[in-house]
């Protein structure tokens, strides 16, 4: 249980930097020579494209997991979700406040 209340809103600062965060890491973890070792169950060199990139194309038959981790644009999307966390919680919605309220009137009666 978390000892402090989460925020309702977030702040743009934390979106830019998550953003930023996402961008950079997709890249490193899918172009970077550094991390080549990484992919290389799951891939095939192909040339250097950069000071520090790498060009890969994916190894395998019908399956190709090397695609996901080639690409950066694929990999942002679960990094996104492992940076944020799990979504925040839903709102209350506005029409369950005011059912309880305002409780159901009876069967077949109209006002």
């Amino acid at each position: 249980m978390r000892k402090t209340k989460l925020p309702d809103r977030q702040d743009p600062w934390d979106v830019l930097f998550a953003a930023a965060a996402t961008f950079r890491l997709s890249r490193l973890l899918s172009k970077g020579s550094v991390t080549s070792p990484i992919r290389a169950p799951f891939t095939r060199y192909k040339s250097a494209t950069g000071p520090a990139e790498v060009s890969e194309r994916p190894r395998g038959g019908k399956i190709r997991s090397g695609e996901f981790v080639t690409c950066p644009f694929c990999l942002s999307v679960w990094l996104t979700t492992t940076i944020t966390g799990c979504p925040p919680p839903v709102a209350e919605c506005p029409a369950s406040r005011d059912e309880q309220s305002h409780p159901p009137r009876g069967r077949g009666r109209h006002p």
